[in-house]
């Protein structure tokens, strides 16, 4: 019983450090495609790669600043029609507010 307890603590203790890291690495690497948006169409499919990366690991980087500097960088290159489209591909999570705040 105390290995069983053991692991289930260390595994906890790694989940918070795996999310700290892929959020690093997504802002790393978002900085590095702002810095090379000399090619527009590179630029724009290197974003959308960052969407699916929010939508695929949302527990990890579905939080304000990931999605915020992604807003950012579509509005630096002026795609105000694939902001509204990802803003709108977000899930509601009005349900789950509204549970919480109960």
């Amino acid at each position: 019983i105390l290995f069983k307890k053991k692991i289930k603590e260390t595994i906890k203790s790694i989940q918070p450090v795996k999310r700290k890291h892929l959020k690093f690495f997504f802002h790393k690497d978002l900085r590095r495609a702002r810095e090379s948006r000399d090619d527009l169409v590179k630029y724009k499919k290197e974003l959308r790669k960052f969407e699916r990366m929010i939508k695929e690991q949302p527990e990890e980087l579905y939080c304000t600043d990931t999605i915020h500097d992604l807003l950012i960088s579509y509005r630096d290159i002026k795609d105000y029609k694939r902001m509204i489209d990802f803003v709108d591909s977000l899930p509601d999570n009005s349900d789950n507010n509204a549970k919480k705040n109960q």
